[in-house]
């Protein structure tokens, strides 16, 4: 019985290989937490905010036509959350309070030009402007019309309370419901739970090909 208790009460890797010397834990303490997990949003969330401007100065203009190309930014929790608010303003005060933009997009999926928020999986920052959102993800995509950005800055603000749980299925995956397509329904695919370095990537909408975690 001793040798039985030190094989499967070993530490181990992900592969199931052991990683660390025989403990009395191991593979049968606790499972890892997971998004379906109830417990982790009972407590509150762990802090995540950031600020990213978009000065129309440096706005990527199309010389063919005169035309601003619109800008697809993708926000990268390094958790899942439990609740976010995002916030799109263009900079002035106007007693006090920021003016809003209420034409932005926001999508939590992005697979091509007919899905996610490529395509009508998005609702515009009218209704998401200040308002507190009770949603797991680990990715958050704002749009940005080029209309918007040859007359104004943009400034988008984000907080969210976040989970201790890493991996979530893959919100870029065609045919997950409600993300890249309200119409199909699929299999998802857990992801790896890997953060990419920038928390912003911006990329010109007429060459979305470059998407987190591969082209």
């Amino acid at each position: 019985m001793a040798g039985y208790y030190d094989r499967d009460r070993n530490q181990r890797s992900a592969d199931g290989s052991i990683y660390t010397a025989p403990t009395a834990a191991g593979t049968m303490n606790h499972a890892y937490s997971h998004h379906m997990n109830a417990n982790e949003y009972i407590a509150s969330g762990m802090p995540f905010v950031h600020r990213a401007s978009f000065l129309k100065a440096a706005y990527t203009e199309d010389g063919s036509s005169g035309n601003y190309f619109d800008e697809l930014i993708t926000i990268t929790f390094p958790y899942v959350t439990r609740w976010l608010m995002v916030q799109v303003h263009d900079g002035t005060l106007t007693n006090g309070q920021y003016d809003l933009i209420n034409v932005a997009r926001i999508g939590f999926g992005n697979y091509d030009t007919d899905e996610g928020i490529q395509g009508s999986n998005f609702v515009t920052t009218n209704i998401t402007n200040q308002q507190r959102l009770e949603l797991k993800c680990k990715k958050l995509y704002v749009w940005l019309p080029g209309t918007l950005q040859g007359s104004q800055d943009a400034y988008i603000e984000v907080i969210a309370g976040l989970t201790n749980v890493k991996d979530f299925p893959d919100q870029d995956t065609r045919y997950v419901s409600g993300l890249t397509s309200s119409l199909k329904e699929g299999s998802t695919t857990a992801s790896n739970g890997t953060v990419t370095a920038t928390a912003f990537v911006v990329s010109d909408a007429d060459t979305l090909t470059t998407k987190e975690g591969g082209s």
